[in-house]
This record gives structure tokens, sequence and C-alpha cells, in this order.
């Protein structure tokens, strides 16, 4: 068993991870290539952790076994259909699009797996919905080894929550070609009344069509910008833009182009490896007088490159019930991430967010499991999972009663009675 299991061992001594925050010392990282070498490596009857875009921060954890999906890579197209392997970034999916795509994140750097684990939030979320509600089946490896596909059909209860060491992942692809880029910039020395702008833009957001999607985002230097996608009809979303009114930096272009130059990438900054503290949170409103607040906090970051982002929910998200999927906001409207860099005084950076989420929970609604719970041993499965909590225990408890992937926002195998 050993000697097998060392020609999949990584040799590197250096592991690659996008928050150095969080980067532990596991015992040894495998790299497999195919199911019958996880199934190896699920022999040894040990807690694993399973890492592909290495944005989570249980990617390497100390002392842990890793099972790195890198290798695991291939993408299939078959009609309406993707079939993208467990190992997959973004990158490397939208790479093989054209016009029929997946609501996928604009970060391409993350795991195409890690993304639809936690939901999936995108730029085409308010039209098409979550990456998750895309999904069509799964392969899944349990934690006993045994290879299984979870669908609508076959292991349903997997299928909705879809926990296990997904193999790979079949989704539906989308007709989106071109899309509208709207961005507006506020400076202070050239807005003297930026708060109102902001303003406006909340008061569009409450009634925009599921077409668009739209973030404002706060800097340390009191600027702050405001971003648009429009993904449906190009004379609709013309008028859209009139009606928003403005000088907005505009541009046309393929969706596909939109993600590979970053278009609405937060900052290129965030996109690099560093020592990140985030955290975020999910509302259910903002009110008018958070934009005065928000601004204030983030002129008082403690590093330049910290900021918010305010990303606007709603549309297609929430037409799905909580309780059909796992993801249990769908009624949440809004989700901030607070993104502080730390550099050389930690505790300023982890105060600094702390305070800002801290401010915000009044509007709270639930937490997304998959951004910001490093250093935070009292975040709530109840926050992350809401009413779905129990669900999710029971089917934990049938499927992984030992606990082996437990490196994730984990929750706990429960036994009930009644439920085999």
């Amino acid at each position: 068993m050993q000697e097998s299991l060392d020609t999949l061992c990584d040799k590197k001594t250096v592991i690659d991870v996008w928050n150095k925050d969080c980067l532990g010392h596991p015992m040894v990282t495998l790299l497999p290539s195919s199911v019958k070498e996880i199934q190896q490596i699920l022999k040894i009857d040990q807690p694993v952790a399973v890492a592909c875009g290495r944005h989570s921060r249980y990617s390497a954890i100390d002392d842990s076994i890793v099972i790195d999906m890198q290798l695991m890579n291939s993408i299939e197209i078959k009609g309406d259909l993707i079939t993208v392997g467990g190992g997959c970034t973004c990158l490397d999916v939208v790479k093989e699009l054209e016009t029929k795509v997946i609501p996928t994140g604009s970060r391409l750097q993350v795991g195409i797996s890690g993304l639809c684990l936690g939901g999936g939030i995108g730029i085409l979320s308010r039209q098409i919905g979550l990456l998750v509600d895309s999904l069509v089946s799964a392969e899944v490896i349990l934690a006993n080894g045994e290879l299984v596909t979870a669908s609508n059909e076959s292991y349903p209860d997997l299928f909705w929550a879809i926990r296990g060491g997904g193999v790979s992942f079949t989704f539906k692809l989308h007709e989106v070609e071109k899309v509208i880029i709207a961005k507006y910039h506020y400076i202070p020395k050239m807005f003297k009344s930026i708060n109102k702008n902001l303003i406006r833009h909340l008061g569009y957001w409450k009634s925009m069509p599921v077409e668009m999607y739209s973030k404002m985002i706060f800097y340390l230097d009191k600027t702050a910008e405001v971003q648009y996608c429009w993904s449906g009809d190009m004379r609709v979303g013309d008028q859209q833009f009139k009606l928003l009114g403005g000088h907005p930096q505009l541009e046309k272009l393929d969706y596909i182009d939109c993600l590979m130059e970053g278009k609405l990438d937060m900052t290129k900054e965030y996109n690099t490896s560093a020592f990140y503290y985030e955290k975020s949170i999910m509302l259910h409103s903002l009110p008018n007088e958070s934009i005065k607040q928000l601004r204030h906090y983030t002129s008082t970051a403690p590093t330049k490159n910290s900021y918010v982002a305010v990303i606007r929910l709603g549309g297609n998200i929430s037409k799905i019930k909580e309780r059909e999927t796992a993801f249990v906001h769908r009624e949440s409207q809004y989700w901030v991430l607070v993104i502080g860099v730390i550099e050389q005084n930690k505790q300023e950076t982890i105060t600094w967010v702390q305070n800002i989420i801290n401010y915000l929970d009044k509007w709270r609604s639930g937490s997304y499991q998959t951004v910001g719970i490093q250093n935070d041993s009292c975040a709530s499965n109840i926050s992350f999972f809401g009413a779905n909590i129990l669900r999710l225990s029971m089917i934990k408890r049938k499927y992984d009663p030992k606990n082996i992937f437990r490196y994730n926002q984990n929750i706990p195998p429960i036994k009930f009675k009644n439920y085999k």
C-alpha cells in the first residue's frame, strides 16, 4: 500500500495557495490521475482534504493528507452538456467554451468543484441561477471508495447535498454570446456627491432586470466603483444604461472575452497569492445610510489593497426554494465581501474586517460557506446552512459515518432514528 501511494506523492516543498495566511503543513500531498488511484488512497481509512484551485483554507491543513485533483482535469462537451473533471479550474473550463457557457465566477483561478459545492455565485447567476443550479449529475467517490453517479434519479439525497470527493461534474450549458460591460468610477476630487450617486445605483438595483449583474466596490482613498454586466438583448441593454445615466466606461464584447480579460475582477492584486483576512455576509436588505458608513470604514483600512465589495443577488437565484438545494440563502439580496490584506499588523486587519461585518450584522440573512472562515472558531454551521443543516447531517451520517471528508465547512455525522 505504502509503495503504491509513494508514486502519487507531490514532491514540491512549497505549496501554492491563494491565501498564505491559511497555509498549513500537510503530512503528504497526493496527486491521483484516476478513480482507481483515489480509491487506493481512501483505503488508508484516514481523514483526507481535497484540493483543486486552493482558494479554500482547507486545502493545506496541518498534518493532513491532501488529495490534489489537478491531474483529473478532463473536459468533454456533448451538445448542451459539459462534463468537467474535479481538478478543473474555472479558467480550464472557460478556455473550452464559446457561446454556450456555465455560470462561473469572475475569478478564474477558483476550482470548479469547490465553487459548485458552495453554490457558485457568478456573473450570470441573476439570469441563469447559481452554478449548482446547472448541475445535471456528478460522479462521486464515497468515503468507502465506491464510485456512484449522483443525479435527480440516482442517489438523489447525495445529489441534493453533493458532499464527498467529486470526480467529475456534468453541467447544462446556456447560450450567452455578447455582453455589455459598464463601469462607473467615482473619485472624490471629481465628484462632490459620491454618496448620492451610489445611492442612485442602489435604487436601480432594486428593480433592475435579471439579465443585469452589478457590483459596488469601496476603496481606501474613498473612491468607489460600480460595475455592471448586461447579458441579455443588446438593444435592451443599451436602453438600461441610458436609464442609469451618467458617463460610464462602456464596452461590448463576447462573454468569454469578458472573463478571460478579467473585465469584472475586483482588483488585479486580489488575484495574486498573498496574506488575506476575509469575511463575507449575506444580507436581506441594504439601506441607503449604509453607503456613507461603508465608505467611512474603507477609508480607515489598515492596508492600501483592502476593500469592500457589495454584489447584488436576487433574480433567478431566488426563484428556487431554499429546501430544493443545499444552498439555503435563496432569499438573500446582497452579498458583501470584506477583504483585508495583511502586511505587518495582522490583528489590526482582523479588527477592521470584523468591525464592518458587525456593522452589517443587523441586516444579516446568512453566511456564504466558502468565504472568510479562517481563524474563526465561532463560525456557525447554522449561519452557513440554515434550516438545511439537519438533512445534511443525516446524509453525512449515511455516506461518511467516519467523517473521512472532514476538511471543509464540516457537518458532523449525526445519527437519527428512521434514517438509513
